[in-house]
């Protein structure tokens, strides 16, 4: 699966294209296409511009009335495009480790 992962920024620009250019369809089929790249923390910065994608995507489709439409997104639920706007607005959370005081 590292081999996909490691693509995930050029499927982010891929998804955005369809986003900004009307193709949201498009945008969902490629969603689809590759659920692992919502859960693979290989890359923090591929996942980041990933989900800022999605976040786009997910907005456009709210924005033209498709908010409680059923989306492709993370495998642990069914998510609306409201939802998964949300929730790709959310993360990725830096990670942040207790330094001794």
């Amino acid at each position: 699966m590292r081999a996909l992962e490691s693509m995930r920024g050029a499927y982010a620009d891929h998804v955005e294209f369809c986003a900004l250019s009307g193709n949201e369809a498009r945008g969902l089929e490629l969603l689809a296409e590759r659920p692992a790249y919502f859960t693979d923390d290989g890359h923090p910065r591929s996942k980041l511009e990933f989900m800022s994608v999605v976040a786009l995507l997910m907005g456009r489709l709210t924005v033209l009335g498709h908010g409680e439409q059923e989306v492709p997104g993370p495998a642990d639920r069914p998510w609306t495009a409201r939802e998964l706007a949300a929730h790709a607005r959310g993360g990725p959370r830096p990670r942040c480790i207790a330094l001794p005081a």
